[in-house]
């Protein structure tokens, strides 16, 4: 997953340096920000945003696309690893909400509903010593400023 993932950001890169786009940076907490804490790479193209993001505890790849004449709505797609919640993955939808607007500074707060993998059961049972490797549904909240 974690080769996947570098393989995937490299040619997002590319592809971005490649089209003259708008770039911002985020710095913000979720798991399309990589988890906890992390810095999160926008490359914007009109109504779409092609992200790369690395954080304290993980690295997601992304797409968003924002929605109505304001562009103050986005809609997308977010996958990647966070060492607690997501070990072996994670990949779902995301809505952000950017008061500011889409391609402009200023801070942005969204959900992310998806699926993660994890064989970390015992992180928070140290009496169940088993690993064994789940899939299960996640909600999560990001917030983020992005300049």
């Amino acid at each position: 997953m974690k080769l996947i993932l570098l393989l995937s950001s490299t040619i997002l890169l590319n592809s971005a340096v490649k089209a003259d786009p708008t770039a911002l940076w985020s710095v913000g907490h979720g798991f399309s920000q990589g988890g906890v804490l992390g810095v999160q790479y926008q490359s914007i193209h009109d109504d779409n945003k092609a992200t790369v993001a690395l954080g304290l505890v993980g690295a997601a790849i992304g797409w968003q696309h924002a929605i109505g004449a304001e562009r103050r709505h986005a809609l997308g797609l977010s996958a990647g690893y966070e060492a607690i919640f997501a070990d072996k993955g994670f990949a779902g939808a995301t809505y952000n909400y950017y008061p500011s607007g889409f391609a402009a500074r200023g801070w942005h707060f969204g959900i992310m509903a998806g699926v993660a993998r994890e064989d970390r059961d015992y992180l928070f049972n140290p009496s169940q010593r088993e690993e064994q490797t789940r899939s299960r549904a996640v909600a999560a909240f990001e917030i983020g400023f992005q300049y």
